[in-house]
């Protein structure tokens, strides 16, 4: 079978990691390679942030948590609670894309991007895990802060993030994928 469908049909998402961080050639690789996903038009409606600093990472997941805990919902609550939670599970390295809000399909655009940054960290023995739910910190009041720190231009808003690094558990089955989920037209 061809590489590159073993690789979409394999990838799973990794929720351990090695502390050790992944070498810059890698990440040059996995970058490079998710920057050439599709976007309409090719406007490429996206800025990329790497961030490496664990201190950063940790502190974004704290907000998010805060988030989590202002919720009213107890599964986000007692998840929040719960010292072993951490959104990026611990990864060395996190990717946030952040859509230019302009951009009628950025937001689109940017998962395009997401999925194929994540399929070449595969391809290359990297393990990611796509991870939305930080978002949440960005649409509260201390957003603007968050964005500043992350160095987001003006005009643009982080839409998804990417846990990456070397696997520290066994690749994860496949789940079941959902059945009658396609109409044929002919």
């Amino acid at each position: 079978m061809n590489e590159t469908i073993q690789s979409m049909l394999n990838r799973r998402s990794i929720r351990a990691f090695k502390t050790e961080q992944i070498k810059e050639e890698e990440l040059q690789t996995i970058l490079t390679a998710g920057l050439s996903a599709p976007s309409a038009n090719n406007s490429q409606p996206w800025h990329v942030t790497v961030i490496q600093n664990k201190e950063l990472i940790d502190w974004i997941v704290d907000e998010n948590k805060k988030v989590m805990r202002s919720s009213g919902n107890p599964e986000m609550i007692k998840r929040a609670d719960d010292p072993k939670t951490h959104n990026f599970h611990h990864a060395p390295t996190v990717i946030v894309f952040s859509a230019e809000q302009s951009r009628a399909y950025g937001k689109i655009d940017c998962a395009n991007l997401a999925t194929q940054t994540a399929l070449a960290a595969y391809s290359i023995g990297l393990g990611s895990c796509y991870v939305a739910s930080i978002m949440q910190a960005f649409a509260t009041e201390k957003g603007p802060e968050m964005a500043k720190k992350l160095q987001v231009p003006e005009g643009y808003f982080p839409v998804f993030s990417l846990a990456v690094g070397y696997p520290d558990c066994p690749q994860p089955a496949a789940k079941p994928r959902k059945e009658n989920c396609i109409t044929y037209l002919r």
